[in-house]
């Protein structure tokens, strides 16, 4: 698959005004005009920008090297009372999330720890935090997947109908990226994100998008068949896979016959691995699954979806390099750094590293990341709901 990168024509400022767009690059501009609503809409402006700026300054980046893997599917802490209530606090059942039908709640219920907010619901198994720095960290890998696949924020054929004008739920939407892309894209389509974190623009966004707190381990708050497209972006380590069935009857639910849902998901065993990575990605693989993650769920999500009532699955996947292979290599090893801060917590409780240990794994990484080429994939699938 061939890589194709952004070039950046403006220089950034106070104000983050472009100095010169070209006709050609009026889809750059647009998403970056995205972005800077998505930030200014927090009132926060961070580095983010100036980091985007230089990993996509290059046109193209070269093809990743053929590889008969990637197309096969499989592949003690000083203080214990800090470990201890880590981990009671992100295993919490005493905390709620407001949720709300009409426009989205700002009344949510997180906990700090270690200078990071996480979400601690009962039901929801999300180990990464919810905060403002995670959500640079989602917005800078959704412009990446876009990058890795040529331009599409979405696989199903539902380009048509979007112009035409549907009902499109972006399910657990994060800082609602996507969503605000495809609304500026499809001014004639609505699209309504819901997450149970209030990441996302409560005020700044176009007309036809709109954001709502939900807990999605509940009955989601719409109609029967009220949807035409549903689009599912990383939830495999989210939801524990006893409670995929009941989550996605209710998928199954709102969406309407012919529908479509689609789901995009990062396969948890990165390619190619040095020994360090590959020993730090299994205790992190057998933690996810002490909990209940399935973790392997990116492989077969078109089975997955059949085995919940859709038909005709359709499945794929892209490669993305880590640390190499030009601007997206350093994109996806930025994302990889910032991903590896945000589960600090997690590998220093759950997984009982010590902070020292943890630090010589990540720096580790960046070296195995580029000496052994390393490379992710990222999975869709998408199917529909039967007519009848």
């Amino acid at each position: 698959m061939t890589h194709f990168g952004w070039d950046w024509p403006w220089e950034f400022g106070d104000r983050f005004i472009p100095r010169e767009v070209h006709t050609s690059q009026r889809t750059t501009r647009r998403h970056y005009r995205t972005l800077c609503t998505i930030r200014a809409s927090r009132g926060i402006m961070s580095n983010l920008f100036v980091a985007l700026r230089k990993v996509f300054r290059s046109k193209s980046s070269p093809r990743l090297p053929e590889d008969p893997s990637r197309r096969v599917h499989s592949e003690s802490r000083s203080s214990a009372t800090k470990s201890t209530d880590v981990i009671t606090a992100m295993n919490s059942t005493d905390m709620t999330v407001m949720e709300e039908s009409g426009t989205a709640s700002t009344t949510s219920h997180f906990r700090w720890m270690d200078g990071r907010r996480f979400n601690v619901t009962s039901g929801i198994h999300y180990v990464m935090p919810n905060d403002a720095t995670e959500s640079d960290r989602m917005m800078l890998e959704h412009f990446m997947l876009r990058e890795m696949f040529q331009g599409r924020n979405f696989h199903a054929p539902i380009g048509k109908a979007l112009k035409a004008g549907i009902k499109v739920l972006d399910f657990g939407c994060g800082p609602g990226t996507w969503s605000l892309e495809m609304a500026t894209d499809y001014p004639n389509s609505q699209f309504i994100g819901i997450d149970i974190a209030d990441g996302f623009p409560e005020s700044i966004r176009p007309i036809n998008c709109e954001f709502r707190i939900v807990n999605v381990r509940h009955q989601l708050p719409f109609e029967d068949m009220s949807f035409d497209y549903i689009f599912i972006r990383n939830m495999a380590f989210t939801i524990a896979q006893t409670d995929l069935p009941e989550v996605f009857q209710e998928i199954f639910r709102i969406l309407r016959p012919g529908g479509v849902v689609e789901m995009v998901e990062m396969d948890i065993e990165q390619k190619r691995r040095g020994p360090q990575s590959k020993m730090g990605n299994s205790r992190m693989i057998h933690g996810l699954q002490a909990r209940g993650i399935d973790v392997y769920l990116a492989r077969t999500l078109d089975s997955f979806l059949a085995e919940n009532g859709f038909s005709n699955p359709q499945t794929n996947f892209g490669s993305i390099p880590i640390g190499w292979g030009g601007k997206l290599g350093e994109a996806m090893q930025q994302n990889i750094e910032l991903s590896m801060a945000a589960l600090k917590t997690f590998y220093t409780s759950a997984l009982n590293y010590t902070n020292e240990q943890f630090d010589a794994l990540v720096e580790a990484m960046k070296v195995e990341n580029v000496q052994y080429e390393s490379y992710s994939n990222y999975h869709y699938a998408f199917a529909s709901r039967p007519l009848s």
